[in-house]
Protein backbone atom coordinates (compact mmCIF):
# COMPACT_ATOMS: atom_id res chain seq x y z
CA UNK A 1 0.00 0.00 0.00
CA UNK A 2 1.31 3.45 -0.89
CA UNK A 3 2.49 5.71 1.93
CA UNK A 4 1.06 9.22 2.25
CA UNK A 5 4.23 11.33 2.54
CA UNK A 6 2.20 14.43 3.44
CA UNK A 7 1.55 13.04 6.93
CA UNK A 8 4.38 12.92 9.47
CA UNK A 9 5.38 9.47 10.65
CA UNK A 10 7.65 8.10 13.34
CA UNK A 11 9.81 5.02 12.74
CA UNK A 12 9.37 2.13 15.12
CA UNK A 13 13.17 1.85 15.30
CA UNK A 14 15.50 4.40 16.94
CA UNK A 15 16.73 6.99 14.44
CA UNK A 16 20.36 5.99 15.08
CA UNK A 17 19.57 2.41 14.08
CA UNK A 18 17.69 3.56 10.97
CA UNK A 19 20.74 5.61 9.93
CA UNK A 20 23.01 2.59 10.43
CA UNK A 21 20.70 0.30 8.41
CA UNK A 22 20.48 2.77 5.53
CA UNK A 23 24.23 3.41 5.49
CA UNK A 24 24.99 -0.31 5.43
CA UNK A 25 22.46 -0.96 2.67
CA UNK A 26 23.55 1.95 0.47
CA UNK A 27 27.23 1.13 0.97
CA UNK A 28 26.77 -2.50 -0.13
CA UNK A 29 28.16 -3.66 -3.52
CA UNK A 30 24.83 -3.76 -5.38
CA UNK A 31 24.18 -4.17 -9.09
CA UNK A 32 22.89 -1.07 -10.86
CA UNK A 33 19.43 -2.62 -11.13
CA UNK A 34 19.31 -3.52 -7.43
CA UNK A 35 20.58 -0.09 -6.41
CA UNK A 36 17.86 1.69 -8.36
CA UNK A 37 15.27 -0.64 -6.82
CA UNK A 38 16.67 0.17 -3.37
CA UNK A 39 16.63 3.91 -4.12
CA UNK A 40 12.99 3.89 -5.22
CA UNK A 41 11.88 1.64 -2.35
CA UNK A 42 13.63 3.64 0.38
CA UNK A 43 12.04 6.85 -0.88
CA UNK A 44 8.58 5.37 -0.18
CA UNK A 45 8.96 3.96 3.34
CA UNK A 46 8.07 7.08 5.35
CA UNK A 47 8.89 10.77 5.56
CA UNK A 48 11.44 10.15 8.30
CA UNK A 49 13.07 7.33 6.34
CA UNK A 50 13.15 9.48 3.18
CA UNK A 51 14.68 12.41 5.08
CA UNK A 52 17.52 10.22 6.36
CA UNK A 53 18.05 8.16 3.22
CA UNK A 54 18.13 10.95 0.65
CA UNK A 55 20.95 12.77 2.45
CA UNK A 56 23.02 9.58 2.52
CA UNK A 57 22.28 8.74 -1.13
CA UNK A 58 23.05 12.27 -2.33
CA UNK A 59 26.28 12.43 -0.31
CA UNK A 60 27.67 9.22 -1.86
CA UNK A 61 26.08 9.32 -5.30
CA UNK A 62 25.88 6.20 -7.49
CA UNK A 63 25.32 6.79 -11.21
CA UNK A 64 23.40 3.73 -12.40
CA UNK A 65 22.25 4.67 -15.92
CA UNK A 66 22.14 7.49 -18.50
CA UNK A 67 18.60 8.19 -17.30
CA UNK A 68 19.83 8.79 -13.76
CA UNK A 69 22.52 11.12 -15.14
CA UNK A 70 19.77 13.29 -16.61
CA UNK A 71 17.79 13.14 -13.38
CA UNK A 72 20.80 14.10 -11.26
CA UNK A 73 21.69 17.06 -13.48
CA UNK A 74 18.05 18.14 -13.26
CA UNK A 75 18.33 18.13 -9.46
CA UNK A 76 21.56 20.17 -9.63
CA UNK A 77 20.10 22.89 -11.82
CA UNK A 78 19.84 26.48 -10.64
CA UNK A 79 16.29 27.34 -9.64
CA UNK A 80 14.76 30.51 -11.00
CA UNK A 81 12.75 33.06 -9.09
CA UNK A 82 9.02 32.71 -8.90
CA UNK A 83 7.00 29.57 -8.58
CA UNK A 84 9.60 26.97 -9.64
CA UNK A 85 9.53 24.00 -7.31
CA UNK A 86 12.60 23.72 -5.06
CA UNK A 87 11.69 20.94 -2.62
CA UNK A 88 12.74 17.74 -4.42
CA UNK A 89 12.71 14.74 -2.05
CA UNK A 90 11.25 16.97 0.69
CA UNK A 91 14.50 18.98 0.89
CA UNK A 92 14.36 22.69 1.66
CA UNK A 93 16.23 24.70 -1.01
CA UNK A 94 16.76 21.38 -2.78
CA UNK A 95 19.05 22.60 -5.56
CA UNK A 96 21.57 24.22 -3.22
CA UNK A 97 21.31 21.39 -0.67
CA UNK A 98 21.89 18.63 -3.24
CA UNK A 99 24.92 20.48 -4.63
CA UNK A 100 26.36 20.84 -1.15
CA UNK A 101 25.72 17.22 -0.07
CA UNK A 102 27.77 15.43 -2.75
CA UNK A 103 31.06 13.99 -1.43
CA UNK A 104 31.68 11.10 -3.83
CA UNK A 105 30.39 9.75 -7.14
CA UNK A 106 30.57 6.07 -8.11
CA UNK A 107 30.07 4.53 -11.54
CA UNK A 108 29.54 0.77 -11.82
CA UNK A 109 30.08 -0.52 -15.36
CA UNK A 110 28.76 -4.06 -15.65
CA UNK A 111 29.19 -6.81 -18.23
CA UNK A 112 26.65 -9.55 -17.55
CA UNK A 113 28.62 -12.26 -19.30
CA UNK A 114 32.26 -12.55 -20.31
CA UNK A 115 31.06 -14.57 -23.29
CA UNK A 116 29.94 -11.41 -25.09
CA UNK A 117 33.45 -9.96 -24.85
CA UNK A 118 34.79 -12.45 -27.38
CA UNK A 119 32.10 -11.43 -29.90
CA UNK A 120 32.93 -7.70 -29.89
CA UNK A 121 34.83 -6.21 -32.77
CA UNK A 122 36.42 -3.19 -31.10
CA UNK A 123 37.77 -2.34 -27.62
CA UNK A 124 35.10 -0.91 -25.35
CA UNK A 125 32.18 -2.32 -27.37
CA UNK A 126 29.69 -4.79 -25.96
CA UNK A 127 26.95 -4.45 -28.59
CA UNK A 128 27.20 -4.28 -32.40
CA UNK A 129 26.43 -0.54 -32.33
CA UNK A 130 28.98 0.11 -29.60
CA UNK A 131 26.40 1.03 -26.99
CA UNK A 132 26.65 -0.02 -23.37
CA UNK A 133 24.38 1.78 -20.91
CA UNK A 134 26.66 2.07 -17.86
CA UNK A 135 29.63 3.12 -20.01
CA UNK A 136 27.43 5.71 -21.72
CA UNK A 137 26.45 6.99 -18.27
CA UNK A 138 30.13 7.50 -17.41
CA UNK A 139 30.80 9.32 -20.66
CA UNK A 140 27.72 11.53 -20.37
CA UNK A 141 28.37 12.46 -16.77
CA UNK A 142 32.11 13.11 -16.95
CA UNK A 143 31.76 15.09 -20.16
CA UNK A 144 29.63 17.59 -18.22
CA UNK A 145 31.29 17.28 -14.82
CA UNK A 146 33.84 20.01 -15.46
CA UNK A 147 31.01 22.51 -15.95
CA UNK A 148 29.08 21.28 -12.92
CA UNK A 149 32.21 20.95 -10.74
CA UNK A 150 32.23 24.46 -9.23
CA UNK A 151 28.70 23.83 -7.93
CA UNK A 152 29.76 20.58 -6.21
CA UNK A 153 32.08 22.16 -3.62
CA UNK A 154 32.39 19.06 -1.42
CA UNK A 155 32.96 16.46 -4.16
CA UNK A 156 36.32 14.82 -3.47
CA UNK A 157 36.21 11.26 -4.82
CA UNK A 158 35.38 9.52 -8.10
CA UNK A 159 35.11 5.72 -8.26
CA UNK A 160 34.99 3.69 -11.47
CA UNK A 161 34.13 0.02 -10.91
CA UNK A 162 34.32 -2.37 -13.86
CA UNK A 163 32.47 -5.64 -13.19
CA UNK A 164 33.42 -8.55 -15.49
CA UNK A 165 34.73 -6.02 -18.04
CA UNK A 166 38.18 -6.86 -19.38
CA UNK A 167 37.73 -4.03 -21.89
CA UNK A 168 37.59 -1.61 -18.97
CA UNK A 169 41.36 -1.16 -19.18
CA UNK A 170 41.13 0.21 -22.69
CA UNK A 171 37.90 2.06 -21.93
CA UNK A 172 39.71 4.18 -19.34
CA UNK A 173 42.27 5.53 -21.77
CA UNK A 174 41.30 5.27 -25.43
CA UNK A 175 37.86 6.82 -24.92
CA UNK A 176 39.30 9.49 -22.59
CA UNK A 177 36.81 8.89 -19.81
CA UNK A 178 38.97 10.75 -17.30
CA UNK A 179 39.60 14.05 -19.06
CA UNK A 180 36.86 16.04 -17.35
CA UNK A 181 37.71 15.89 -13.66
CA UNK A 182 37.07 19.18 -11.86
CA UNK A 183 39.95 20.39 -9.72
CA UNK A 184 38.29 19.79 -6.33
CA UNK A 185 38.50 15.99 -6.82
CA UNK A 186 41.59 14.64 -5.05
CA UNK A 187 40.84 10.88 -4.82
CA UNK A 188 40.43 8.55 -7.80
CA UNK A 189 39.49 4.90 -7.29
CA UNK A 190 39.46 2.33 -10.10
CA UNK A 191 38.28 -1.22 -9.37
CA UNK A 192 38.10 -4.31 -11.58
CA UNK A 193 35.93 -7.00 -10.01
CA UNK A 194 34.57 -10.38 -11.00
CA UNK A 195 37.27 -11.29 -13.53
CA UNK A 196 39.33 -14.41 -12.86
CA UNK A 197 42.52 -13.10 -14.48
CA UNK A 198 41.88 -9.65 -15.99
CA UNK A 199 45.44 -8.97 -17.07
CA UNK A 200 45.52 -12.21 -19.11
CA UNK A 201 42.13 -11.45 -20.67
CA UNK A 202 43.24 -7.95 -21.54
CA UNK A 203 46.52 -9.00 -23.16
CA UNK A 204 44.86 -11.85 -25.07
CA UNK A 205 41.98 -9.76 -26.39
CA UNK A 206 43.78 -6.43 -26.94
CA UNK A 207 47.52 -7.23 -27.18
CA UNK A 208 48.17 -4.05 -29.19
CA UNK A 209 47.52 -1.98 -26.07
CA UNK A 210 50.01 -3.77 -23.82
CA UNK A 211 52.67 -1.09 -24.40
CA UNK A 212 50.40 1.73 -25.59
CA UNK A 213 48.39 2.72 -22.54
CA UNK A 214 50.84 5.25 -21.16
CA UNK A 215 51.57 6.60 -24.65
CA UNK A 216 47.98 7.02 -25.78
CA UNK A 217 46.87 8.85 -22.66
CA UNK A 218 48.55 12.23 -22.20
CA UNK A 219 46.17 14.05 -19.84
CA UNK A 220 47.52 15.15 -16.48
CA UNK A 221 45.34 15.11 -13.37
CA UNK A 222 47.68 17.08 -11.11
CA UNK A 223 44.96 17.64 -8.49
CA UNK A 224 44.65 13.90 -7.72
CA UNK A 225 46.46 13.27 -4.44
CA UNK A 226 45.21 9.75 -3.68
CA UNK A 227 44.89 6.86 -6.13
CA UNK A 228 43.30 3.51 -5.19
CA UNK A 229 43.58 0.60 -7.66
CA UNK A 230 42.01 -2.83 -7.21
CA UNK A 231 43.01 -5.92 -9.24
CA UNK A 232 44.75 -3.87 -11.92
CA UNK A 233 47.55 -5.14 -14.20
CA UNK A 234 50.88 -3.35 -14.49
CA UNK A 235 49.97 -1.40 -17.64
CA UNK A 236 47.01 0.22 -15.90
CA UNK A 237 48.98 1.00 -12.72
CA UNK A 238 51.76 2.58 -14.79
CA UNK A 239 49.39 4.71 -16.84
CA UNK A 240 47.33 6.00 -13.92
CA UNK A 241 50.37 6.77 -11.76
CA UNK A 242 51.88 8.67 -14.68
CA UNK A 243 48.59 10.55 -15.07
CA UNK A 244 48.82 11.83 -11.45
CA UNK A 245 52.17 13.65 -11.15
CA UNK A 246 51.32 15.16 -7.73
CA UNK A 247 50.25 11.85 -6.18
CA UNK A 248 50.79 11.58 -2.41
CA UNK A 249 49.02 8.33 -1.48
CA UNK A 250 48.89 5.19 -3.67
CA UNK A 251 46.79 2.19 -2.63
CA UNK A 252 47.03 -1.10 -4.53
CA UNK A 253 44.67 -3.98 -3.73
CA UNK A 254 45.09 -7.58 -4.95
CA UNK A 255 46.90 -6.78 -8.20
CA UNK A 256 47.69 -9.31 -10.91
CA UNK A 257 51.35 -8.41 -11.09
CA UNK A 258 54.37 -7.32 -9.07
CA UNK A 259 55.55 -3.72 -8.79
CA UNK A 260 58.93 -4.20 -10.44
CA UNK A 261 58.13 -1.73 -13.26
CA UNK A 262 56.33 0.96 -11.26
CA UNK A 263 58.17 4.24 -10.58
CA UNK A 264 56.51 6.48 -8.03
CA UNK A 265 56.37 10.28 -8.37
CA UNK A 266 58.62 12.33 -6.08
CA UNK A 267 55.55 13.72 -4.31
CA UNK A 268 54.42 10.29 -3.05
CA UNK A 269 54.52 9.83 0.71
CA UNK A 270 52.56 6.62 1.33
CA UNK A 271 52.27 3.33 -0.58
CA UNK A 272 49.54 0.99 0.72
CA UNK A 273 49.53 -2.66 -0.34
CA UNK A 274 46.68 -5.12 0.33
CA UNK A 275 46.84 -8.85 -0.30
CA UNK A 276 49.32 -10.65 -2.53
CA UNK A 277 49.71 -10.42 -6.33
CA UNK A 278 47.51 -13.16 -7.77
CA UNK A 279 49.94 -14.33 -10.45
CA UNK A 280 52.74 -14.93 -7.93
CA UNK A 281 53.16 -18.27 -6.21
CA UNK A 282 52.80 -18.29 -2.43
CA UNK A 283 55.49 -18.75 0.17
CA UNK A 284 57.76 -15.97 -1.04
CA UNK A 285 59.33 -13.39 1.28
CA UNK A 286 58.80 -10.68 -1.34
CA UNK A 287 55.78 -11.57 -3.52
CA UNK A 288 55.36 -7.93 -4.57
CA UNK A 289 58.85 -7.75 -6.06
CA UNK A 290 59.65 -4.82 -3.78
CA UNK A 291 63.36 -5.55 -3.45
CA UNK A 292 64.05 -5.13 -7.15
CA UNK A 293 61.60 -2.25 -7.40
CA UNK A 294 63.11 -0.30 -4.49
CA UNK A 295 66.77 -0.89 -5.23
CA UNK A 296 66.74 -0.24 -8.97
CA UNK A 297 67.70 3.20 -10.21
CA UNK A 298 64.63 5.41 -10.52
CA UNK A 299 62.45 2.73 -8.93
CA UNK A 300 60.05 2.76 -5.98
CA UNK A 301 60.73 5.46 -3.38
CA UNK A 302 63.69 6.85 -5.32
CA UNK A 303 62.71 10.40 -4.29
CA UNK A 304 63.59 9.88 -0.64
CA UNK A 305 62.14 12.11 2.08
CA UNK A 306 59.46 10.97 4.55
CA UNK A 307 58.06 8.03 2.61
CA UNK A 308 56.38 4.99 4.10
CA UNK A 309 55.15 1.56 3.09
CA UNK A 310 51.96 0.25 4.72
CA UNK A 311 51.36 -3.49 4.31
CA UNK A 312 47.92 -4.92 5.12
CA UNK A 313 47.63 -8.65 5.69
CA UNK A 314 48.96 -11.69 7.49
CA UNK A 315 52.38 -13.27 7.24
CA UNK A 316 56.01 -12.64 8.09
CA UNK A 317 57.33 -9.14 7.54
CA UNK A 318 60.95 -9.30 8.75
CA UNK A 319 62.32 -9.26 5.19
CA UNK A 320 60.21 -6.24 4.19
CA UNK A 321 61.11 -4.33 7.35
CA UNK A 322 64.83 -4.82 6.70
CA UNK A 323 64.33 -3.86 3.06
CA UNK A 324 62.62 -0.61 4.08
CA UNK A 325 65.32 0.15 6.65
CA UNK A 326 68.00 -0.20 3.96
CA UNK A 327 66.12 2.23 1.71
CA UNK A 328 65.17 4.81 4.39
CA UNK A 329 61.48 4.00 4.10
CA UNK A 330 59.20 3.73 7.14
CA UNK A 331 57.45 0.36 7.36
CA UNK A 332 53.99 -0.17 8.92
CA UNK A 333 52.26 -3.55 9.16
CA UNK A 334 48.48 -3.49 9.63
CA UNK A 335 45.92 -6.32 9.91
CA UNK A 336 43.80 -7.07 6.83
CA UNK A 337 41.07 -4.54 6.20
CA UNK A 338 37.53 -5.42 5.22
CA UNK A 339 37.11 -3.95 1.75
CA UNK A 340 33.83 -3.85 -0.18
CA UNK A 341 35.08 -4.88 -3.58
Amino acid sequence: MAVDLSKPSTPSLPVELVIEIIQQAWGSPLTNKDRMHLFCSFCLVSRTWLSIFIRIALADVHITSPTFVSHYFYLLRERGLGDERDNDYQLVNAGATINRLCRSITFRIEEKSLKTLWLTSKPGWTNPDGSHEPAVAVRNFLSHLDDVGPTLPNLRKITLEYVDCSWGFDDLFEISRLYSFPSQIDHLEVKFTGIATPSKLFLFHYPQYHQALTLSYNASQSHIRRLSLSRAPTVVILALVEMCPELEDLEIIDPFTTLSRVALPSTLRTLRLHGTPSLVSGGQHDPWGLAGAMESEGGLFSAGASQRLVMYGEGKTEFLKKLCDRNNVSFVHEPPQSLLL
